[in-house]
């Protein structure tokens, strides 16, 4: 099956997740330091932003609001605010305040669409997420849970992608965004923006990985 059958036959369904998700909310708090050599502070989470100043290696910065791949912060030195990209900082320190449990398990990436995940697993009877982490090439990897592997349909997991796709290519704004459902720590089920456009990867799912449950 192309990505192209695949987004003709489920851009109704998937249109309202993903115009749900353009807000983002980060947990605030956090604590970074600058890992790049010499970084950018810019006015807004886009490479075409203005730039505000320049941050040296080992600058301590507080994590204020976050916008896909982008970190609204304030210099701890200066008072300063701006817009870091994430892959130029290290996490130092987790703030335990502000936290709300996520259900969803997406509220760090998209506030809205972390609560339609929330409703359609109450409606199934089954949570979806065992794990959500970012890797490599702005790739959003979700592990999903063995019951949800295990009582959802093909074509609901491969729906399942093309939302997530959506989400996270709305709140990466001008960067490539790939994602993946990961099973047994190996991909499942892909999609890559490429130059030509996103394609889709299937690989034969790891059914060890889903004795017992991940939750």
């Amino acid at each position: 099956m192309t990505i192209k059958r695949i987004l003709l036959a489920g851009a109704a369904g998937v249109a309202m997740l993903a115009v749900s998700a353009s807000g983002a909310l980060a947990g605030t708090g956090d604590i970074y330091k600058v890992s790049g050599e010499r970084v950018n502070l810019r006015g807004g989470p886009s490479n075409q932003a203005a730039i505000r100043g320049q941050l040296l290696q080992g600058e301590e910065l507080i994590e204020l609001t976050q916008h896909g791949g982008w970190l609204g912060v304030r210099v701890a030195r200066t008072g300063e605010e701006g817009w870091i990209f994430s892959d130029l900082v290290r996490r130092v320190s987790q703030s335990s305040l502000n936290r709300m449990p996520s259900a969803g398990g997406f509220q760090r990436y998209s506030r809205d669409f972390d609560v339609m995940v929330e409703a359609i697993d109450r409606q199934l009877g089954i949570p979806m997420v065992a794990e959500i982490n970012q890797g490599p090439n702005n790739t959003l990897r979700v592990t999903p849970t063995a019951e949800w592997m295990l009582g959802t349909s093909r074509d609901a997991k491969l729906y399942a992608a093309l939302a997530l796709w959506q989400m996270w290519k709305s709140s990466s704004r001008d960067r490539p965004a790939n994602v993946a459902i990961v099973l047994g720590g190996a991909n499942y089920i892909s999609i890559n923006d490429t130059p030509n456009g996103p394609t889709l990867g299937i690989e034969p799912p790891n059914v060890g990985a889903l004795t017992g449950s991940t939750r």
